[in-house]
């Protein structure tokens, strides 16, 4: 028996046209969100659009508008009641402004109502006595300024510059519970805490630089899920996987759901370890974990990308990208592996055996993530070759290596004109460790080929803001990993920090337009 209008809306005989076009509303959007993947997409459409038609008729007929009644004019048309009106509306506007001042200025205000920081030309790091790691912060004229507030054995992890260098963020164990998410103004004697839980927290990340928008607005990984964090109020909503869009729940109150994980990515990884956005929030560039090796996953936050459903796209043992502002990503890959060892592309074969492209590549992957990436540079046996396999030679650093080599850490220069890697060595226990840094421009308009700038027992290079020098760590004669600077062009390292052992040395994205160097 075919269903009435009214049935299908699932609205009485007589009811109002506010219920019938409440009920339409709620119908369409459940309809929407199944996607026109659905092959009775188009049937359910119409059968919806012509019971809303009918049934908002009979509303209206049921209860016409009344037409009996004079319009008010909008407009009054006595002289003395225009200038009373003009003067209402001119205070209201005035009014508007103010509020609106007062709403923009606390929305990007910090809660604690301190000062901004005039951190230009500022390098933050991690500094390593043994037991445990301090969040630490070295001014242009090298003093070094420690996070107040550390004890021995406390671990501080993860750290990241606000983008408008005014606080540094980073995640500890400073409360004595499970890792949360802190906040530091350097120079400041007080660190705040800005999450709680028992969820540890990990990899916070903004949006790219040139992103303002996302100031007080990051991403963070909690329970192998991935939130998106707002730093201001201190607290998270679920954006990975995303269920019907973004779950509305809050991680300090343990949503999140296991199964949410397995029904989406059950084939593709088991846990996020780390995510960012990409063009404007339209999809999500993240790293999973999965049995034995890592994977690089493209997740659509909309379904004009694959239907809005997650895509593996390679796997490695160990995997580090970055984004640059336009959406574009780089990824490092250390030893491939196949995605689906038992469905291995034909051309991957030979002689019925698989055979990987390549054991290690960086490459480089357009906003949308949807065309083939480009190859920048490869590893084979321990040669590195510039291009796709066999695109090109050796480049010519064989011989600083002789083994085995990958990549890691990749970051995109603030124009996006230039990538700098780390270039790493496998070693008899199977950890990398990096024995040079590669820069590797991007355009023409870049310039120079791709170069070796340093080479010794190096990591995480980072970019100052103007692009035009890069800070790193390298171990020196007494084994402790120190803090230095160098050009990106030319120009030997300067040491910045001698005295210690240190990792993730970031310069504060504040700029004052000068050189850096």
């Amino acid at each position: 028996m075919e269903q009435s209008s009214h049935e299908i809306l699932g609205v009485r005989p007589n009811a109002t046209e506010r219920d019938v076009r409440r009920a339409y509303r709620a119908m369409l959007f459940e309809l929407e969100d199944k996607g026109q993947s659905d092959a009775e997409y188009p049937v359910k459409k119409a059968r919806l659009e012509r019971a809303f038609s009918e049934c908002l008729a009979r509303a209206q007929e049921l209860d016409p508008p009344d037409q009996a009644t004079e319009p008010v004019p909008l407009v009054a048309t006595d002289p003395k009641s225009k200038l009373l009106l003009r003067l209402a509306l001119g205070l209201l506007g005035l009014a508007a402004l103010i509020f609106g001042f007062q709403w923009f200025k606390s929305a990007t205000e910090d809660p604690t109502g301190v000062s901004p920081l005039d951190s230009v030309g500022m390098i933050a790091a991690l500094e390593h006595d043994g037991v445990g790691s301090q969040v630490v912060v070295f001014k242009p004229d090298g003093t070094k300024l420690p996070s107040p507030d550390y004890r021995d054995g406390i671990q501080d992890r993860d750290l990241v510059w606000r983008p408008d260098g005014n606080r540094l963020l980073f995640v500890s164990d400073r409360d004595g519970s499970n890792f949360n998410v802190f906040r530091w103004k350097p120079g400041e004697e007080a660190v705040e805490v800005r999450s709680s839980g028992r969820r540890a927290r990990s990899a916070i990340t903004y949006g790219p630089e040139g992103w303002p928008e996302l100031m007080n607005s990051a991403l963070v990984v909690s329970g192998g899920l991935v939130y998106e964090y707002n730093q201001r109020t201190g607290q998270s909503i679920q954006v990975l996987p995303p269920a019907g869009g973004r779950t509305q729940g809050n991680l300090d109150e343990g949503s999140g759901s296991v199964s949410q994980l397995e029904g989406l990515y059950g084939q593709i990884g088991q846990a996020f370890l780390r995510a960012m956005w990409g063009e404007n929030r339209k999809l999500l560039w993240a790293t999973m974990r999965r049995e034995t090796e890592e994977v690089f996953v493209i997740n659509p936050l909309t379904r004009e990308l694959n239907d809005g459903r997650p895509r593996a796209v390679l796997a490695g043992k160990s995997l580090d990208f970055d984004v640059a502002a336009n959406g574009t990503a780089v990824l490092a890959l250390s030893d491939y592996q196949f995605l689906d060892p038992a469905n291995v592309p034909p051309e991957l074969l030979k002689d019925g055996k698989p055979v990987p492209p390549f054991e290690s590549a960086v490459l480089v992957y357009g906003p949308d993530g949807n065309s083939p990436p480009f190859v920048l540079c490869h590893s084979i046996g321990n040669q590195m070759r510039l291009g796709p396999p066999g695109a090109n030679g050796p480049l010519g650093f064989e011989e600083k290596v002789g083994t085995r080599f990958g990549f890691a850490t990749p970051k995109f220069s603030p124009d996006g004109q230039f990538v700098v890697f780390c270039l790493t060595k496998t070693e008899a226990n199977g950890n990398q460790r990096g024995v040079a840094i590669i820069v590797f421009p991007l355009t023409e308009a870049a310039g120079s080929p791709p170069r070796m700038r340093v080479a010794g027992d190096v990591a995480d290079p980072s970019w100052s803001p103007d692009g035009r020098s890069i800070a790193f760590t390298v171990r020196g004669p007494e084994g402790n990993r120190r803090i230095a600077v160098m050009g990106r062009d030319e120009g030997d390292p300067k040491i910045v920090a001698d005295s210690g052992d240190f990792s993730q040395p970031l310069f504060s994205p504040q700029w004052s337009g000068g050189s850096s160097q």
